[in-house]
């Protein structure tokens, strides 16, 4: 067997390499998005929390402030708040208003009873 420079073998020993490639178990990337569902509901708990539905809306990094600091300090965990709040924009539970110079935040009042359902769904799943 030849050895790559890079540690890898190939099996016929021809001396190609072949590149390192880490592929991730479907566990962890069910792991992944049952935290990324978990911190949408965070935000969607949050805005509901501060009625802020339609036209009332809220600076986006205010709304992120009330998740845990291990959440918003680390690397990960800002990938899956930038994924949750996409999934709730892809949703359309979530309206982004570029105001003031940052992004704003609102719920959206035709969606009420899906966001609604949304919350329900994660707390029946038992994700925590």
């Amino acid at each position: 067997m030849f050895l790559g420079s890079r540690g890898t073998t190939h099996p016929e020993g021809c001396g190609f390499l072949i590149p390192q490639i880490k592929y991730l178990s479907t566990h962890t990337m069910e792991e992944s998005d049952k935290k990324i569902k978990l911190i949408a509901k965070l935000i969607l708990e949050r805005l509901i929390g501060l009625d802020k539905w339609g036209g009332a809306h809220s600076e986006l990094k205010k709304v992120l402030k009330s998740l845990p600091n291990y959440i918003r300090d680390s690397n990960k965990g800002k990938k899956h708040i930038n994924k949750a709040t996409k999934l709730l924009v892809n949703y359309n539970l979530l309206y982004i208003k570029p105001s003031t110079g940052e992004l704003h935040v609102s719920l959206n009042p035709r969606m009420k009873k899906e966001i609604y359902e949304f919350i329900d769904e994660i707390d029946n799943d038992k994700l925590y």
